[in-house]
């Protein structure tokens, strides 16, 4: 049983920069590491990054109300969803970048290049004697200075039937990076239960309680409401669905 994925994309809304001294860029995400990484490449290139901050929602009904007169060069926003909906407005432009199809595997872009995935997450749990491998992999290609990458799996085993076997891995050929891997395998965790057992919670419902809140790590991401509601549900329906997934094995 896997949970779904979410992702981080990058897209182009203009074929090249207005002005060679600025980029216009229009984003959902909120994070420090990020205004770092803005500050390393306008001291790179000169290029000053101009950032507009928002919900994803808000940033493309601004660029579709700015029109062909949008100053907008790149939004990135973290969720598929948003992704399609915005290609179907046509508001994306493609783009020619040889590093960006190097460095970017072919799964992670769109066919007419009009964006580039960044990163995914994803939350497997196990049941019964299910047996899954994740060989996961960060490849830094050689001049690729300044990346900063992070690769984490986590799974769920429901059973001690169940067996996840994991191979995070750093493949390095640049040497001013900063990469970090991990992984967890665990079962449930019994304090919690326990905790949710003596606020009157039946085990079978704190235990579905506890898979879906696993779950959720991935589907709170989602910053479009009727997706995110929609894949919420989803998980929970299947939960409810089959109950021998709360028992205890």
């Amino acid at each position: 049983m896997r949970m779904p994925a979410t992702a981080i994309a990058l897209a182009f809304l203009t074929a090249a920069p207005a002005t060679a001294a600025e980029l216009n860029l229009y984003s959902s995400r909120h994070y420090d590491t990020d205004l770092a990484l803005y500050e390393n490449f306008t001291a790179q290139t000169g290029i000053t990054v101009n950032l507009i901050e928002g919900e994803a929602d808000q940033l493309m009904e601004r660029i579709l109300s700015e029109g062909a007169n949008s100053p907008a060069d790149l939004l990135i926003t973290v969720d598929g969803g948003r992704l399609h909906r915005a290609v179907e407005a046509g508001i994306f432009a493609p783009v020619d970048s040889a590093v960006l199809e190097e460095r970017v595997p072919a799964k992670y872009q769109h066919p007419d290049n009009l964006w580039f995935g960044l990163t995914t997450r994803a939350r497997v749990i196990y049941y019964d004697k299910s047996r899954g491998v994740f060989h996961g992999r960060i490849l830094v290609q050689p001049g690729a200075q300044k990346t900063d990458a992070k690769q984490t799996n986590k799974n769920l085993l429901l059973s001690d039937d169940a067996t996840a076997n994991t191979k995070p891995q750093l493949e390095i050929y640049a040497d001013d990076v900063k990469c970090t891997h991990g992984a967890t395998i665990g079962q449930l965790n019994e304090e919690s239960i326990f905790y949710l057992r003596t606020r009157g919670i039946g085990p079978e419902t704190a235990r579905r309680m506890l898979i879906h809140a696993f779950a959720g790590e991935i589907t709170e991401r989602i910053q479009y409401e009727p997706a995110r509601e929609e894949l919420d549900k989803l998980v929970w329906d299947r939960l409810e669905a089959n109950p021998h997934l709360a028992e205890k094995k």
